[in-house]
């Protein structure tokens, strides 16, 4: 072969080499290795001091994933371009004795005896603390590609876990109690034992058996695995338990020294050991004083005002909770931080707030591209600026020195501008209680019309928990529809119209994580004219329920069902902007937004150098009931971290009358996408393809055009998840 294409030759050898398979791989540690053993420092004479370290495998055992372990490692580990380049350079020593160029820091970690023996503890400690206190851990170091790098081979024996035989739990009212604990006179009640000053305070307090049924529930423990961690959460469990009664100075103390037993069955060998938990009462004080500190342009009474703890009730750690939240969903307060004052265990208890503002006056840019759907003919550059939007804002907190904030907003796109001014009067008559007043411009661009809307709309919010809201709103507006090119049902002269719309709604979610293990369900009923002051008059109701289902560690399964109807409208149709439309990148993907559904076809004329030119399209007409199913399966990718694939099945439909509904009208699309967690939300981009279109969703135009290429066919790229 020529010099001149050895080179280039064996490169792209080694380049294929990276990309398809370990030429060196090892299944099991190979013949030449050495072993090291946990506190040996044994290293062979001729052996390099340091050796570079290729790969880190281990064996032995099935319990725990190679990833778990590997996060124990705490010295350098070699990333996977260095391992493979390593064995390009080994394999092209090998074959044809030639060095490849040097890349910086291409180096792969160098490990010494020390480096391996702390590794090996490492891994020792974690398997003692998952309940593996008989646990073996040995490393073999194998010799690969005639000694230019090693792998390190990490034989795990776990041996049989520790379990837990007995769990035994003492409520005492002081510490010193447990000084004497056989002269002690104790009462068993939900297998907990209870001293008699223990009762006493129990009984003063008014806390029976529901709060020693929480603190009996450590029992579970029994005859589970003993891991340090299990021990440690349930310490934990117990102390917030306390806390959420008001004993805010109680103590948790877990004792693992109560017995020990082990048991020979065959050639293994089985450990049980009994543990227990004290628990010390102490006082449990009334909150006499809360003081606050950070606030810079509000009196601290407004910052009291939205405590849900007050002077004159006990601590509770749910309250705590609620109060950080409505300190922290106040537009003034950027950060909040409630703590206990040092002070000694006695019956008042001063509470420490610690605020910080946000700054009063601020502005935002954003900018981006949109609307891509929207472009129906070829794409020419003239045509680019139809996708840029961007918004403006700017808000004023504090206004008037009681927490209002007062904010403005700028939309501004070739297919919808919007202008709206928002008051806030974040505190009502609880903290609990807020309301909005915002008057508002707007033009919108839909497929089918134009809507020109100005008006007022004021609404009333409710928080009643944490996870249950409830809203009043109501919204008069000025519209002005044109360019109406289908479903016209009502005479031009009704084109400008008045709508009164009082509306009502509450959005309950379970317990969790938004998005990843809750149920949500969020009703809608709207009024419109309801004393005759609209133009129209008409009742819709709405209702949204979601449910996210975690599989395993790295999986979702979200769904959601959507559904809206139209009823007793005082005329034969409704303006356009008031019914009903479907499809998008957040409700049946597959479509383009308002897309599904009932549609005609209308011919435009362009006027071109080369005289007119006829465009057709369809555009849809809305009705008076709509349907969306969302099926989704999120998957987390193992080696991109915040990134991570779905794939779904949208279903759904539009319906021109409440009277013409039926299942078997609801159009499906499949399709699969890829998720990044940015800073700014989900970066999201979805493929979808309708599996049962209509002649009207692949363009067919009997005796005008035929099927559309990739009508089936949608791609979105967006920001935030589709439900």
């Amino acid at each position: 072969m020529s010099s001149y294409l050895r080179g280039p030759f064996i490169l792209l050898v080694v380049v294929g080499l990276c990309l398809s398979e370990d030429a060196f791989g090892q299944i099991e540690p190979a013949m030449g290795d050495f072993i090291v053993e946990e506190n040996t420092f044994n290293w062979p004479n001729d052996i390099p001091e340091k050796i570079p370290v290729r790969a880190i495998r281990f064996g032995g055992q099935e319990r725990f994933t190679e990833p778990i372990l590997r996060n124990q490692i705490n010295a350098e580990t070699p990333d996977w371009w260095k391992q493979q380049w390593a064995v390009a350079q080994a394999w092209s020593l090998y074959n044809f004795s030639q060095v490849l160029p040097h890349l910086i820091n291409a180096d792969l970690p160098r490990w010494d005896a020390m480096i391996l023996t702390q590794q090996l503890q490492q891994l020792k400690s974690f398997l003692n603390a998952q309940g593996y206190e008989d646990a073996r851990v040995h490393a073999h170091v194998v010799p690969v590609a005639n000694n230019v790098f090693w792998d390190v081979w990490f034989h795990i024996s776990l041996g049989e876990p520790t379990t837990i035989s007995a769990v035994e739990i003492r409520l005492v009212d002081a510490a010193s109690e447990l000084e004497d604990t056989e002269g002690l006179n104790w009462v068993r009640t939900q297998d907990v034992d209870v001293s008699a000053e223990a009762q006493i305070e129990l009984r003063e307090q008014g806390l029976g058996l529901l709060f020693i049924d929480q603190l009996s529930r450590a029992v579970r423990l029994k005859n589970s695995t003993y891991t340090e961690l299990d021990m440690l959460r349930e310490q934990n469990r117990l102390h917030t338990a306390l806390r959420e009664k008001g004993y805010v100075y109680a103590q948790v103390v877990m004792r693992s020294d109560l017995g020990e037993q082990s048991t020979r069955r065959g050639f293994t060998e089985t450990k049980a050991k009994e543990i227990g938990f004290d628990i010390i009462l102490g006082q449990r004080p009334i909150i006499q004083e809360i003081l606050v500190d950070g606030e810079r342009t509000v009196p601290k009474k407004v910052v009291q005002r939205e405590l849900t703890l007050q002077p004159g009730h006990y601590f509770s750690e749910t309250e705590k909770r609620n109060s950080l939240t409505q300190l922290y969903t106040h537009p003034l307060f950027d950060r909040a931080m409630i703590q206990i004052s040092e002070q000694s265990d006695d019956e008042a208890l001063t509470l420490q707030v610690q605020v910080k503002e946000e700054d009063l006056r601020s502005f935002q840019w954003r900018g981006g591209l949109g609307y891509f759907d929207r472009l129906e003919r070829s794409f020419r550059v003239l045509d680019s600026y139809q996708l840029f939007r961007t918004q403006w804002s700017w808000v004023h907190r504090n206004l008037g020195g009681g927490g209002q904030q007062f904010s403005t907003e700028l939309n501004l796109s070739y297919f919808e501008r919007y202008l709206q001014a928002d008051y806030l009067f974040p505190y009502v008559f609880n903290t609990k209680s807020s309301v909005r007043i915002h008057p508002f411009m707007q033009y919108r661009d839909e497929r089918a019309y134009n809507i020109t809307s100005s008006g007022m709309g004021s609404a009333f919010s409710y928080v009643v928990n944490s996870r249950l809201t409830g809203t009043f709103s109501y919204r008069f507006a000025r519209n002005d529809e044109s360019n109406v090119e289908a479903g016209q049902g009502i005479p031009d002269s009704l084109l400008t119209y008045n709508l009164s719309v009082f509306n009502l709604s509450s959005r309950y979610h379970s317990q969790g994580i938004i998005g990843y293990n809750t149920f949500s369900v969020q009703p809608t009923i709207e009024l419109s004219g309801l004393f005759g002051e609209g133009d129209f008059s008409y009742q819709r109701l709405l209702l949204d329920i979601r449910k996210y289902t975690p599989v395993g560690n790295t999986s979702v399964f979200a769904s959601r069902v959507r559904g809206g109807w139209i009823f007793e409208q005082n005329r034969d149709s409704l303006p356009s902007d008031v019914r009903f439309y479907n499809g998008g990148s957040t409700l049946v993907r597959g479509w383009a937004r308002h897309s599904l559904g009932p549609k005609e076809w209308v011919e435009r004329v362009d006027s071109t150098s080369n005289g007119a030119i006829s465009r057709y399209s369809f555009v849809p007409t809305g009705g008076k009931a709509s349907l969306t199913l969302n099926l989704e399966w999120r998957e987390q990718f193992e080696k991109w971290g915040g990134g991570y694939g779905v794939v779904f099945l949208d279903g759904g439909q539009v319906w021109a009358n409440t009277e013409s509904i039926t299942i078997k009208d609801i159009q499906w699309a499949l399709g699969a996408g890829i998720r990044y967690r940015a800073p700014i939300g989900p970066i999201r981009i979805d493929l979808a393809y309708k599996l049962n279109p209509s002649s009207e969703d692949l363009g067919i135009i009997p005796g005008v055009r035929g099927k559309q290429s990739w009508a089936r066919w949608a791609l979105y790229l967006s920001i935030g998840e589709a439900f």
